[in-house]
C-alpha cells in the first residue's frame, strides 16, 4: 500500500534526526564532562548504573538546564562531596543513545481501538525499525475484532507518525460522520412554536430530577428534521429507536433553532416499536 510505504520512509527519516540530534547531544555532553573533569585536575566523575557521583570531596562540577531542542537556558555550579550524585539535564539523556539501541523502560504510547490487519500491517512493515507490539484482541461494543497498539516513545516524531497512521481511518470516519451529521442539520426544518404535532424517532430517554421529584424525558426527532426535548407521555412506553406521535406545546431554543423543548404531551401514540 502507498500511504504504509509512505509511514516507513517517514519513520525512517525522523530515526535519522532523532539519531543526529544523538549524536550532537552526546557530543556536548562528553564536551561538557570535559570540561567539569580539566576543572578537577583530570579527575573524572564515578559512573554507575545510576548516574554520575563525585569520586573525591570538595568536587567541582557545572551542570544545565537545556529546552526540548537542547539548547542551553541556564547553567550551574556547585561542589559535591565524595558519592554524591552530580546533577545533569533530563533533555540530554533524551538523546544518549541511537534508537537502535535497545533500552528497557522505555516509555509505551498506547493507540486504541486499531483492526488486527491494520496493526498487523505496520508491524509488518516496520519490523526491526521499531518496538511496537500489540494487547490481546478483544470486540467492541460493534462486535468488531479491535486491539491496542503500544509504541516506543522514546522519539516522540516517530510515535507520532505511526499513531496517526494507525488512526487515520477513525479520523476520516469521524470527519465523514460530522459531515453527514451537518448536512442532515442544515436540511431540517427549524423547530416550531406553539401547540404542533410531532411524529419522529426517539433518540434517548433519561431520568432527570427536578424541583417535583424525578421525570422520565426523551429527545425526539421529528421527521421535519428538529429535534425537541421533554417529558414522556404517561400512556406511552418510550424506549430508543421506538418511533411515536404525541402533540404538544413546543418552544424553540434561545440557542439552536433546530431545538426546542415541548410541555403538556397528548394523545401520544406509539408508531413502530421495531429498534434498528
Amino acid at each position: 500500500m502507498e500511504d504504509l510505504q509512505q509511514l516507513v520512509q517517514t519513520v525512517t527519516a525522523r530515526i535519522e534526526q532523532f539519531d543526529a540530534r544523538s549524536a550532537a547531544a552526546r557530543a556536548a555532553r562528553d564536551a561538557r564532562i570535559q570540561k567539569n573533569v580539566d576543572e578537577n585536575h583530570g579527575v573524572e566523575p564515578t559512573v554507575s548504573a545510576a548516574g554520575m557521583h563525585a569520586p573525591c570531596d570538595n568536587y567541582y562540577w557545572e551542570w544545565y538546564l537545556f529546552d526540548s531542542d537542547g539548547v542551553v537556558q541556564k547553567e550551574f555550579d556547585g561542589v559535591f562531596m565524595a558519592g554524591e550524585f552530580l546533577p545533569w539535564s533530563k533533555q540530554i539523556k533524551l538523546f544518549c543513545s541511537d534508537y537502535a539501541d535497545k533500552r528497557t523502560g522505555s516509555p509505551l504510547r498506547r493507540v486504541t481501538y486499531i483492526t488486527p490487519e491494520r496493526a498487523d500491517a505496520v508491524i509488518e512493515a516496520l519490523s526491526g525499525m521499531v518496538d511496537i507490539h500489540t494487547g490481546k484482541p478483544f470486540e467492541d461494543r460493534d462486535g468488531e475484532q479491535m486491539v491496542y497498539v503500544y509504541i516506543d516513545e522514546r522519539c516522540k516524531d516517530v510515535a507520532d507518525a505511526i499513531e496517526s497512521y494507525l488512526e487515520a481511518p477513525k479520523v476520516a470516519a469521524a470527519a465523514a460522520q460530522r459531515a453527514a451529521e451537518q448536512a442532515e442539520r442544515d436540511a431540517a426544518e427549524p423547530c416550531p412554536t406553539g401547540r404542533i404535532e410531532i411524529v419522529g424517532e426517539i433518540l434517548a430517554t433519561k431520568l432527570q430530577e427536578g424541583y417535583y421529584g424525578s421525570t422520565w424525558k426523551m429527545l425526539v426527532k421529528d421527521d421535519r428534521g428538529f429535534k425537541v426535548w421533554g417529558s414522556i407521555p404517561k400512556d406511552i412506553y418510550a424506549k430508543r429507536g421506538f418511533r411515536v406521535m404525541f402533540f404538544a406545546a413546543v418552544e424553540p431554543s434561545a440557542d439552536d433553532d433546530k431545538f426546542g423543548f415541548y410541555k403538556r404531551p397528548t394523545k401520544a401514540y406509539i408508531l413502530s416499536d421495531e429498534v434498528a
